[in-house]
Order: C-alpha cells, then structure tokens, then sequence
C-alpha cells in the first residue's frame, strides 16, 4: 500500500472523513521516510549502541534504528512533537488541515513512546510530555553555552561606523513571522537619532517591503545587516552592542514554551536584555537582573523599556557575569549525564549516533552533547541532512551529511 493511501486510510479511521492527500502530506512524509532510507544505507553495518534524534524529521530513522538492533533511543525534543504551537510554514500548513496535523501528530508520538528518554530545552515542553504520559523518562537541558571569559569587544561598532555617542541595539534573532524584527523598526522610529540596530540574520536579498519600511519610518542609515560569524567568535562580536532585543511575539502559542538559543547566547556575551512577555524570557531577565521586560507587545512599550535599561547600563553590566556563570554548560552538564548515563550504561556495545534531519552547520546544541558523550570514552558520530562547521566536530567522531551522499568526515585529531 502506497503512502498516500496509508494516510488516507488513518485520516478516515481518526476523523470518519474521507479526504484527498494534500501535498502537505506528501511533503512531510517525503522529507521523512528519505533521510530514513538513506540512514538506513548509511548505518548498514555499523554497530550501535544508542540513537539521539535530535529534530522531528527525524524521528522515524531513528524509529527504524531501535527496531532493527534493539539500541537505546533518546529523543532531543526541543519543541512540542504535534506542530501545535510552532511558528514554521509547515507547523502553519499543518494546523490548516486537523486530518493532516493528526496523521503527523500520530506518527511522531507512537516513536517518542518507544524512547527510553526524552529531553527537552524548558520546562514547559517537558511537562507538556509527562501530562500527556507520552514518555518513560523526560527531562530538562537547557542550551547553556560554554563558558567563556570575554572583555567588551568594538568590532561590531566599527562594522556599523558608529560614532562614539551613538548606542546599538542588536536584534540576534532570524527573521521569520512573529520574530519582532519589524516590531523593533518602529520602536527604533521612537527613540533619538543616536540609537542605531545591527542584525546578522541571514539574507540573500533585503525585500524591498523591508527597505520600504525602513525609508518610511527615517531609519535609513541606522539599520546595519551584518555578515554572520562562526560561533567562536559570535559571543565576543556580540558584546560590543549596548542591548540585544529578543521579541517574540506572544500572539504565537509555541514561543510561551521557549527558551532560544540567542537568549544564552547574549547572557555569555553579557549584553544586557530586552525581551516580550513570555514566560521563560521574562524568569530570565527577572531572576538574573540581567535587562528589562517590555509592558506590552508594541512598539512605544519596547521602545519605554530600551530608554530604562540604556538610562542605567551599569545596573544590568553588574549582574552580567554571574548570569554567564550560572547559565553555562559546566554547569548544565551534570544535568545532562544524570539523565543519559542510565540509557548508556544500558547499552555499552556500539557507538552513539545522533540523526538530524536538517542543517547541522551552527547547531551548538548536538555539539555539546556529543563532546560530552565522547569524554566518558564513547565513540560518536551524526547522521545530518548538513554536517557541522569545522569548529563545531567534536575529536574523534564521524560525520555523514545526505547532502554529501554520505560521504563520511572525521572529527578534528
């Protein structure tokens, strides 16, 4: 039986309607069951011990993997497994059509039942999974960074030829919908003309809606769309801005669970804060004393909390430190050997494969947790739609990336 019609058939048996296979069906199921097939090719073979999938797409090679040889399986779940609250073009194609979101939401929760461990990043989603009982064992590892001990670096003041007057907003996130990157715009259009924002989310080609909108509110000249950095040297580069403004739109159910990236990213650059009121965002700003939570979802409550936070730098600057400190992976990393020892201890014979189904090149997040698998002694290796940037392999492991056909690279000696 075709896939179209496995779907059809469990659309019926859920919902008692007959329907059509859309193309989201298609889509999904395509980006699915390729990387498994390839996975499946690429691991013949290999001998091993226990499978970390690390996004969604994922999830059915390692499904395939547990069946065949029996090894452990731990689920790096970094956001809710149902597409309910995820802000992607796919999440939003999924939830326009329940019958389609529920074959998914399906699929995905009959493999994370199977995992001897899920992980998550926040409490939120690890408790969405215990409630749900979808799990054996769950729990939290947040995406501390490394420690690092940094003095405030200029360069990105200079890459923006600020004067010496002039204060930098940085906005750290990707542009995508809900990620507040126009909301910032107009806060910007509020303030002195001496405040100036610097992004380095990636872009081909600026739309001309967005230089439009820039030139309509008299911004021009004081956006700087900077050039990304390898992550080594992305924490020092950061540090030169006055405040890194991280404003997610609360209108989006997803981000209420999160807990990004960009968040430790700009606590180990200690670059003080402004961030929307969402949950987590606002535990890390209170908690720590490290920036300020905007009022409300608009552009003179942003713009309000920017003019508090650069009025009194020193009362943030002063908390800096130790939030890096606390926030790191010398310390998150005890948290993450209590939780996986039990399952490596339970599965000694083989290495420890991690699967991702998209692009690997930055994520620091997979790089700490095969670093740390590595120093107990455990041969690693990842399985990748894109294999990870030099500085982010890890001594001694293997790489395999579809997008290579599996031609594998080794670690750094």
């Amino acid at each position: 039986m075709s896939l179209a019609a496995l779907a059809r058939a469990f659309v019926r048996r859920v919902t008692g309607r007959k329907v059509r296979p859309l193309p989201i069906w298609e889509r999904f199921f395509t980006q699915v069951f390729a990387f498994a097939d390839w996975t499946d090719v690429t691991l013949a073979g290999r001998k091993v011990a226990v499978c970390v999938v690390h996004d969604s797409l994922a999830l059915e090679a390692g499904r395939r993997l547990h069946e065949r040889t029996g090894c452990g399986l731990i689920v790096d779940a970094v956001e809710y497994p149902d597409f309910s609250g995820r802000a992607s073009n796919l999440a939003r194609s999924l939830r326009n059509h329940p019958p389609s979101l529920a074959l998914v939401a399906a699929h995905e929760m009959a493999i994370v039942k199977a995992a001897d461990l899920v992980i998550t990043g926040t409490p939120d989603v690890a408790a969405w999974f215990t409630q749900q009982g979808h799990a054996r064992k769950v729990g939290v590892v947040r995406n501390c960074l490394d420690y690092v001990s940094i003095q405030k670096d200029d360069a990105i003041r200079r890459d923006c030829k600020l004067s010496e007057g002039d204060r930098l907003l940085l906005f750290p996130n990707n542009m995508y919908a809900g990620g507040g990157f126009e909301l910032c715009l107009r806060a910007m259009a509020k303030l002195g003309s001496d405040i100036h924002l610097a992004t380095m989310a990636p872009m081909a080609e600026m739309p001309e809606s967005l230089s439009g909108e820039i030139r309509n509110l008299g911004l021009s000249g004081r956006v700087h769309f900077l050039s990304r950095k390898p992550p080594r040297e992305l924490i020092r580069y950061r540090s030169g801005a006055d405040i890194a403004l991280v404003m997610l739109d609360p209108a989006t159910p997803g981000f209420h669970s999160s807990l990004p990236n960009r968040l430790f990213e700009t606590v180990m650059s200690r670059t003080p804060l402004v961030v929307s009121d969402l949950p987590n965002h606002r535990w890390l700003v209170e908690v720590y004393g490290i920036g300020e939570v905007a009022k409300s979802y608009d552009a003179q409550a942003l713009a309000d909390a920017i003019s508090t936070v650069l009025a009194s730098p020193s009362r943030y600057s002063e908390k800096a430190e130790q939030a890096a400190k606390e926030l790191s992976w010398e310390r998150e990393k005890g948290v993450f050997l209590d939780l996986i020892q039990p399952v490596l201890d339970a599965h000694m014979d083989g290495d420890v494969v991690f699967l991702a189904r998209k692009d690997m090149s930055t994520n620091q997040r997979t790089f700490r947790h095969m670093r740390t698998i590595a120093e107990l002694g455990r041969r690693t290796a990842l399985f990748a739609q894109v294999e990870p940037m030099e500085e982010l392999r890890v001594a001694g492991a293997q790489y395999f990336a579809m997008s290579s056909q599996g031609r594998p690279s080794d670690g750094p000696e």
